[in-house]
């Protein structure tokens, strides 16, 4: 093994001085297949396409020559009004036909809370209604975010969502009926970005803060039951489990995730965390060392 790893490296050596000669220009890295493995689905929703669904669902009205804002949010949503998730909509509410390139989300640098306000507020199934309202809005985000995978060479890609979303897409069903739905939703978006080369895959991203009267384990549970749900009818749609959340809401202690992602993992999927979200390192340590024997990837640490 060692002669062969040897060999290995004589062979790249001996390439070096032809690659010196090759410019790493910014085209050829843009023509480079790329995987993107951390990809939120509200953060494929560009601000111009949060001003169209604004539109689409009646939360943005042309009215006495100025956008206004129409339909109410949820009294518990971070925002008192959708056009609040744009930083300079004061710039352009007085254009029917708004330059929609200038838009920008009212994200302040490394501020996770405002981020996470706007993407709650775009998504929309943490305090319905939001940007997300149907069928048709999820398969127009999958459309643009299809676009950007093809503009920036990605060939593979792990979109996380909140499974949740279904009970808001179809609220007069019942719940298992609406996740099926929305399973084969994510399916067909999945066969049409086959067909242009890219594979897409699914992780369900729950939130383990989202009933302070529970404990986390519950909602642990309830996803990884979820994934085992939707991979009995569309195997490999969905590829892990992802928790998202601070760690400083009461009962979000990492170590009661732990039994959820050890079902998880012994089914065969994948264990992701956002470990530190809103509260720094302070958690970072302790989410490895629970969770279970060093299986989670931890994957984004945030700031506040």
């Amino acid at each position: 093994k060692e002669d062969s790893v040897h060999k290995i490296c004589n062979e790249i050596f001996a390439l070096v001085p032809r690659l010196n000669t090759i410019a790493c220009t910014e085209a050829i890295i843009k023509n480079l297949p790329k995987a993107d493995i951390h990809v939120h689905l509200p953060g494929t929703i560009t601000p111009q396409l949060a001003w169209i669904l604004g539109v689409k669902n009646g939360f943005l009205k042309w009215s006495y020559n100025s956008w206004t804002n129409h339909r109410l949010l949820s009294p518990k949503n971070p925002h008192k009004q959708y056009s609040n998730i744009f930083r300079n909509f004061q710039d352009i509410c007085h254009e029917k036909d708004p330059d929609l390139s200038v838009l920008q989300y009212n994200i302040l640098n490394y501020d996770f809370n405002s981020f996470d306000r706007v993407m709650a507020t775009v998504q929309g199934h943490r305090f319905p209604p939001g940007g997300i309202q149907n069928e048709e809005d999820l398969l127009l985000i999958f459309n643009n975010y299809l676009q950007q995978c093809l503009d920036d060479t990605i060939v593979y890609t792990e979109v996380q969502q909140n499974i949740r979303l279904a009970h808001v897409l179809y609220p007069s069903l019942p719940e298992k009926h609406a996740r099926m739905k929305f399973y084969q939703i994510l399916y067909r978006a999945s066969q049409t970005f086959s067909k242009h080369g890219i594979t897409l895959r699914f992780l369900n991203c729950f939130n383990k803060t989202f009933a302070p009267q529970i404990n986390t384990q519950e909602p642990a549970q309830e996803a990884v039951q979820w994934l085992q749900e939707v991979d009995s009818t569309f195997p490999g749609l969905f590829v892990g489990i992802q928790s998202a959340g601070s760690e400083s809401a009461p009962g979000a202690c990492p170590k009661r995730l732990a039994s959820g992602y050890r079902n998880a993992y012994d089914s065969g999927f994948g264990c992701e965390a956002h470990a530190g979200e809103g509260i720094e390192t302070r958690t970072i340590f302790s989410s490895a060392k629970v969770n279970p024997e060093g299986l989670i990837e931890i994957t984004r640490v945030t700031f506040s």
